[in-house]
C-alpha cells in the first residue's frame, strides 16, 4: 500500500537563506546576556562556533568561587547550555586562584580594539600559566587574521601578531 513515490516532493523553490537572520546575536549581546543572567560576572572565554551548522557563542565565566560554561544560540539569543560549577580546583593552592584583580574580556577587547579600530574578536581566553594569568585570542579585520595576548592585569598588549 503506497510505495511512497506518491508523497509530495519537497519544495525546492524556497533556497535556504544564506544570511545570518537579521534577529542575530552579537557577541556583545551574547556577553549581556550571561551578565543578566550572573550581574557582576567576569566572563573570561567567549567564543564563535558552530553546532550542527548553527552558529552559537559559547564561553565561561566567573563569579566568585563558581564558574560558569555556557552555549547561546547566536540565532535567538535562547541559552542551549548553562552549567554551573563550584570552582574549586585551586583551593589548594592559592595564589593560582587570583583572579580578583583581573580585568574582564571585554575590558582587553577593548584594548585590541583600541589597537585595531572596526576588528571582528573572533575568540578571547582567559590562560594561566604558573599562576599567570593573560587573555589570548584572535581578531580580523579586512580578511586579515590576527593573534594576540594580553596582560590580564593591566590590559596591556603582550603579544601581537598578524598573519596574512
Amino acid at each position: 500500500s503506497g510505495s511512497g513515490s506518491t508523497s509530495t516532493p519537497k519544495p525546492t523553490a524556497t533556497p535556504k537563506p544564506t544570511t545570518a537572520p537579521s534577529t542575530a546575536i552579537s557577541m556583545d549581546d551574547a556577553r549581556a546576556l550571561v551578565l543578566e543572567k550572573v550581574p557582576g560576572a567576569t566572563i573570561v572565554k567567549i567564543e564563535q562556533d558552530y553546532d550542527d551548522g548553527r552558529k552559537i557563542y559559547e564561553g565561561e565565566a566567573y563569579k566568585g568561587s563558581t564558574e560558569y560554561d555556557f552555549e547561546i544560540d547566536a540565532a535567538t539569543g535562547k541559552f542551549i547550555k548553562w552549567e554551573q560549577d563550584w570552582n574549586d580546583d585551586h583551593h589548594d593552592d592559592d595564589h593560582h586562584n587570583n583572579t580578583s584583580g583581573l580585568i574582564s574580556a571585554e575590558k582587553a577587547e577593548q584594548a585590541v580594539l583600541n589597537k585595531l579600530p572596526g576588528a571582528t574578536i573572533r575568540s578571547m581566553e582567559l590562560d594561566e600559566d604558573d599562576g599567570y594569568y593573560c587573555y589570548e585570542g584572535e581578531a580580523y579585520k579586512n580578511g586579515v587574521e590576527y593573534e594576540f595576548v594580553i596582560d590580564a592585569y593591566s590590559g596591556k598588549i603582550l603579544e601581537w601578531d598578524q598573519e596574512d
